[in-house]
């Protein structure tokens, strides 16, 4: 009887006792996507070629991102779609291209075109890709004017400034602290996001304890929210911390 009780405390121990490996942790961010500027143009493409934007648009745009995040993560970058919005009929011999001349079938064509912006404005959506740190896709998001005035900027601070040797810290330091905290690996995932406050890019490790749904009385999903790893400086911010 005693040994029948050893055996059932030995059981009782292993089943309690998790095995906390970093293998068994996220090695891909969620995707981080970005934000848009809402343009009210008579007429606009959109397109999935960059070589639809002039020439010297396209040197702008190539030349505003090689400042803000650096040759080597400029190289990363691939770009995903962009719109072409204008004041008058746009022409495009690109078979790539959705060309819309918005006389608006479907929808009222605008009296008077927003004359806010100085037209053609063009918008850019390239992703930054580096799966071996964790970077699944990263959005970086541009609206440029014909001048190439900014009129959007992506949320992100000067890579090339802020990292450590110029490189962004990869994920696995993050699921390092989660194995030292023993925080279980179950409904666990990696955010990244950006605090404007201190002009920084962090991994978010967070646990989904309850998904939200429109049929149970809260439809906001339950969220604990772990720590904060500054992307590119390593520094931990708790989240209790004030």
């Amino acid at each position: 009887m005693r040994n029948l009780i050893k055996i059932i405390i030995f059981l009782l121990i292993l089943i309690s006792c998790k095995n906390y490996s970093i293998e068994e942790y996220p090695k891909l961010a969620v995707v981080k996507t970005g934000t848009y500027e809402h343009i009210e143009s008579c007429y606009f493409i959109e397109t999935n070629d960059f070589n639809v934007f002039p020439q010297n648009i396209k040197d702008s745009i190539e030349n505003y991102y090689r400042k803000r995040i650096g040759e080597p993560y400029f190289k990363k970058l691939k770009f995903d779609f962009g719109y072409i919005d204008s004041d008058k009929p746009i022409k495009s011999s690109n078979k790539n291209s959705k060309i819309d001349s918005l006389l608006f079938d479907y929808w009222e064509k605008p009296e008077v075109c927003d004359s806010t912006y100085t037209y053609p404005v063009y918008t850019t959506a390239f992703n930054i890709e580096i799966p071996e740190i964790g970077i699944k896709k990263l959005a970086v998001n541009l609206v440029m004017d014909k001048n190439g005035k900014i009129i959007k900027d992506f949320q992100y601070p000067n890579f090339e400034n802020y990292a450590v040797n110029k490189k962004i810290i990869p994920i696995d330091s993050v699921n390092s602290i989660l194995v030292k905290r023993k925080v279980s690996n179950d409904k666990l995932i990696v955010a990244i996001e950006y605090d404007e406050k201190t002009n920084s890019l962090f991994w978010i490790p967070k646990t989904i304890v309850s998904p939200g749904s429109i049929a149970v009385p809260s439809c906001f999903p339950e969220i604990d929210y772990h720590f904060g790893m500054n992307m590119f400086t390593g520094e931990i911010k708790e989240f209790n911390e004030k």
